[in-house]
Formats: C-alpha cells, sequence, structure tokens
C-alpha cells in the first residue's frame, strides 16, 4: 500500500485516541532534511502542528523499520536512533526501547505525509512494502 492510498486506509486503522493534557514544544525551527536514516524516520522541520491525541502501543522493530500498532510511525525533527539501547530517544533525552510500551502524543498521519522529503517519502514506502504495515503513525513524547 503507497502513501495515497494511506489516506483512504487511515480511517479504518485503530489508534488509541484521546486529548493529552501536556503540551509538546512545536516551534517553527527548520532543517533541511530531517531524517530517514531507518529505523527512525522524521519530518525535515519542526511542525507548527501536532496532532495532540494518545498514541500508545508496543514499539517494534520489524525489517530495519519501527512500527507502534502495525502502522510506521513517524518521530518529530532532532528524534534519534540509539543502536546499543535499540531506542529512540527525543531531542530532550526520553527514551523507548524497542519492546516497551511507548504512550506519547500523536495521531494517524495524513497530509502531513506531503511535508515529508521525497527521501522521507521513499523510506515510508519502504518500510510499508517490508512490513505489511497497514498505515502511517506520527508519534512524539510529551514533555
Amino acid at each position: 500500500m503507497k502513501l495515497p492510498a494511506l489516506l483512504i486506509a487511515a480511517a479504518g486503522v485503530a489508534v488509541v485516541a484521546f486529548v493529552l493534557g501536556t503540551q509538546l514544544d512545536l516551534s517553527s525551527e527548520e532543517s533541511e532534511t530531517g531524517t530517514s536514516e531507518l529505523p527512525v524516520i522524521t519530518f525535515p522541520r519542526v511542525l507548527e502542528a501536532w496532532p495532540d491525541a494518545l498514541v500508545a502501543g508496543r514499539l517494534t522493530l520489524k525489517a530495519d523499520c519501527l512500527l507502534l500498532h502495525d502502522n510506521v510511525v513517524i518521530w518529530p525533527l532532532e528524534t534519534q536512533w540509539d543502536e546499543t539501547s535499540q531506542a529512540v530517544v527525543s531531542a530532550n533525552g526520553r527514551a523507548a526501547a524497542v519492546g516497551e510500551h511507548f504512550a506519547g502524543g500523536g495521531g494517524l498521519a495524513g497530509a502531513d505525509l506531503e511535508t515529508l522529503s521525497e527521501e522521507g517519502r521513499a523510506a515510508v514506502n519502504d518500510c510499508i512494502d517490508k512490513t505489511g504495515a497497514q498505515g502511517v503513525t506520527m508519534a512524539a513524547f510529551g514533555q
């Protein structure tokens, strides 16, 4: 399933959702490309708005792709991968290791996918192809 088909499929993907009481730091700083160095895929800039629904579940690594509920995960700019601990690490140092329960702010990616770099879109499509992922989720650590 490719990115355009995800907009249709996103409606059928179950994601636990309710408004978080925390706010995320979402200034409008920009970067040139973001990252698509698997397993972490990030947006190329800090988004001015980020979905604030709760996304939660076990973080898994399949075919060098991070998944949350069978969805490829896109993280905020400056999120990194710690190979030693097999964990996603936020800009403020919070971490979620593969196999652990993750809970943070986000939601299903829709029009936001258009803001990914060409390299980022290719990484998402590659992960969908390799893993059979059912959708794409934006996920961020709360403060």
